[in-house]
């Protein structure tokens, strides 16, 4: 795990503990709570760290399997709808995409000198988001989402010959709070973990003469995010 990803943790956390602290401040006696009840429209910007795990396995002439991971940046998009459905618990609808930039790796040391790289471009889904207000100005929530990952791999002869790009469907979860910067305007942090099935793909083997090979592959990531949230 990286200085970049470990960063975003911490920046989480200290969001999380912001929002413990004012849920207590809340509940002083001197002090009264009343959040505004109304629905709304969202857009937001979000920068995250990701953490990328692959358990990839391949088969003839030899079956070997392999745990890969790395850490790297993403970038994207929210759009989505909040409301409120009793006293404090409110419940969200929103649609994402995030460009990633991170890949796993792994080289032989000998000539000929070969490598076998595995690469998330992107994901994107729907997510739905219960939550609780615990001030007028801090909330918490939890995730629930379908997500489709875009992932390429190529090998030049590591383990076999394959260049391949495909997509996979898989389930998200994670918790998340924000907090409100001006009036329409919030911060946003969310820790997400997500698990994509694993993935079959059809190539040749680097021998001669060549054979098939089957490469199999399955994704998951674990994403600490902040965003930049516009309320309509």
């Amino acid at each position: 795990m990286n200085l970049n990803f470990r960063k975003g943790i911490l920046l989480l956390l200290a969001l999380f503990s912001s929002q413990a602290f004012a849920a207590l401040k809340c509940q002083h006696p001197m002090l009264t709570c009343q959040h505004a009840l109304r629905d709304y429209f969202y857009v937001g910007a979000t920068l995250g760290a990701v953490g990328l795990m692959d358990r990839e396995s391949t088969s003839n002439p030899i079956r070997d399997v392999h745990y890969l991971s790395a850490s790297g940046g993403l970038a994207g998009i929210l759009l989505g709808f909040d409301m409120y459905v009793m006293d404090n618990f409110t419940f969200g609808l929103e649609g994402f995409f995030n460009r990633t930039n991170v890949s796993v790796s792994d080289n032989q040391n000998f000539t000929p000198q070969t490598s076998y790289i595995a690469k998330m471009r992107y994901n994107t889904g729907l997510r739905i988001l219960p939550g609780y207000e615990f001030t007028p100005d801090t909330k918490g929530h939890l995730i629930l989402a379908w997500s489709i990952g875009n992932f390429k791999i190529d090998d030049n002869g590591n383990y076999g010959i394959v260049n391949d790009i495909f997509s996979k469907s898989g389930i998200q979860m994670g918790v998340g709070a924000e907090t409100a910067l001006a009036k329409h305007i919030a911060l946003r942090g969310d820790t997400i973990y997500t698990f994509y099935p694993s993935n079959a793909t059809n190539a040749s083997t680097a021998s001669v003469p060549s054979s098939s090979q089957i490469y199999a592959n399955r994704f998951s990531t674990l994403e600490a995010d902040l965003s930049i949230v516009y309320k309509v």
